[in-house]
């Protein structure tokens, strides 16, 4: 049976994407709450939408940044699990 063995480049490919998400949903927050980065701004019917501006960041804000924590747990839970098997006799 070959045991799996993990991929150097795919990892590296997999945290970068995982950061970027991570990133992005602390950048958007910073953005809309603390300073503006650029000219853009929240559509009021997004605004509406969720009832207040401070709800809508938070929404716009933690989906990317919840989901490349997600994936960066699972990225590394697969990564170690990959190295205990390859340690395993």
């Amino acid at each position: 049976m070959t045991r799996p063995r993990p991929k150097f480049f795919s990892l590296l490919f997999d945290l970068l994407i995982d950061f970027a998400l991570i990133g992005m949903g602390v950048l958007l927050y910073y953005h809309f709450e603390v300073v503006p980065l650029g000219s853009f701004t929240l559509s009021p019917v997004i605004v509406n939408l969720f009832g207040s501006k401070a709800l809508a960041v938070l929404v716009i804000s933690l989906v990317p940044f919840g989901i490349g924590l997600i994936s960066l747990i699972r990225t590394l839970y697969r990564t170690l699990t990959g190295l205990v098997l390859l340690t395993k006799p």
